[in-house]
């Protein structure tokens, strides 16, 4: 199978001796055995080829979107650093605990950390405002879309970090696998 599924020309050095030792093998006892054994090795030799060629060509088409994707993937982060670099937005993730992850060096910034030790979880950190914030903000909205996996938009919440009050205004959506088990939330703030 290894030798099938790699390049076509790998098969063929593998396919053509054996092909051949197994019709030198028929054709000297063809008086024998009859015309059977050589019409099954040129079944087989047919069968065997095709496949060679079939799973060379798939191979190689996923060997190419592999590289396409790996491209695109690689645009689409240097387009989402250059969108956090020159705006006031910036992107954020938690996993299925609230914990934030791959924080963008903005958002590292804004909550003053370099490289955090221990985890920072988003749920407490907003909720630790939360009785000082009861005017204009959104955080009972919040806790009940959290809650209940649900997406949001436009939510604002008071926040403070290290001393300095803010306000963010924050939009995101759960992620779940095909087996439906929570994930996390990946979303934009300002």
């Amino acid at each position: 199978t290894g030798i099938f599924g790699g390049s076509l020309i790998y098969g063929l050095t593998f396919w053509g001796p054996v092909t051949l030792g197994f019709g030198l093998a028929i054709v000297s006892d063809y008086g024998v055995t009859g015309p059977t054994p050589l019409i099954c090795l040129i079944l087989y030799g047919i069968l065997t080829f095709y496949s060679m060629f079939y799973l060379s060509n798939k191979v190689k088409a996923l060997a190419v979107n592999g590289f396409e994707l790996k491209s695109r993937n690689e645009i689409i982060a240097l387009i989402l650093n250059e969108f956090e670099e020159e705006s006031s937005d910036w992107l954020w993730e938690v996993d299925s605990h609230f914990n934030l992850k791959n924080l963008s060096q903005r958002f590292k910034n804004i909550l003053g950390v370099t490289i955090p030790r221990n985890p920072i979880n988003l749920r407490t950190l907003l909720l630790a405002n939360a009785a000082v914030s009861s005017d204009g903000s959104d955080i009972e909205t919040l806790t009940q879309r959290f809650l209940n996996f649900q997406p949001f938009r436009k939510l604002t919440v008071y926040v403070t970090i290290n001393g300095m009050q803010r306000w963010w205004l924050l939009s995101g959506k759960p992620r779940f696998n095909r087996a439906g088990v929570f994930l996390g939330y990946q979303g934009m703030a300002s």
